[in-house]
């Protein structure tokens, strides 16, 4: 009796309890395999997170702002200007970083995109960093971009391999191609307000887990397919 009358005045607490809410910026299958990366790793924590899309440039200024209680992934070293923002000890996905072209281009390093009009989405950190000083383009969607490089007005668009492809293969008609070697291979981090550190032990724990039982690797192939 006196655990019913318990849990029947915790009700209205549980009831009311905010979700745990996970911000991204890109969408398409980028975007998912890391949600279902992300959404495995909170279902080890027993949470059940809630993801929401806000543009790529707000998403640690929100996280920091304590608006947001989590960002899916950012780069390392992302959180320097916000001091509430708290990176896991390991990342959980390593983005391929490339450029696509109309052109049969020689491109392997940022250094070889210098004498190119570039195109990329606002918020890319890696891009916006690597190419200060070049001739280049910020569009609010990678959509925007691929299609500035279609109308010949930038001759390379920068972008990861699975977004970039993703794209380019729903367009049938497309000249757009991926060149082949990688610009950079950049490791996505978790980012976490500072009022859930309580949170960030048990989270790496659980990374840690999840890469060496295989489960990490396995969630990526079967969400990309490719």
């Amino acid at each position: 009796m006196k655990s019913v009358l318990l849990l029947i005045l915790l009700l209205p607490l549980t009831l009311c309890a905010e979700p745990f809410t996970i911000s991204y910026g890109v969408d398409g299958k980028f975007a998912k395999v890391n949600i279902q990366i992300i959404r495995q790793l909170y279902r080890h924590v027993d949470m059940t997170p809630e993801f929401i899309r806000v543009p790529t440039p707000r998403l640690l200024p929100d996280l920091n702002d304590g608006k947001t209680d989590a960002t899916l992934f950012r780069v390392a070293g992302a959180q320097q200007p916000f001091e509430q923002v708290v990176p896991l000890a390991s990342p959980h996905y390593f983005v391929s970083i490339h450029a696509f072209s109309r052109q049969a281009l020689s491109i392997q390093s940022w250094a070889d995109l210098e004498p190119f009009r570039l195109a990329y989405i606002a918020g890319f950190a890696a891009a916006q960093n690597q190419t200060i000083g070049m001739n280049r383009i910020e569009t609010k969607t990678l959509e925007q971009a691929m299609k500035l490089l279609e109308a010949d007005r930038v001759d390379i668009v920068i972008a990861s391999r699975d977004t970039g492809l993703e794209l380019i293969r729903s367009w049938p008609d497309s000249t757009i191609n991926m060149l082949p070697t990688p610009i950079q291979n950049i490791p996505l981090f978790h980012y976490v307000h500072e009022r859930h550190e309580n949170l960030i032990e048990p989270l790496n724990q659980a990374l840690n887990e999840m890469r060496d039982s295989g489960e990490l690797e396995k969630i990526i192939i079967n969400t990309l397919g490719f």
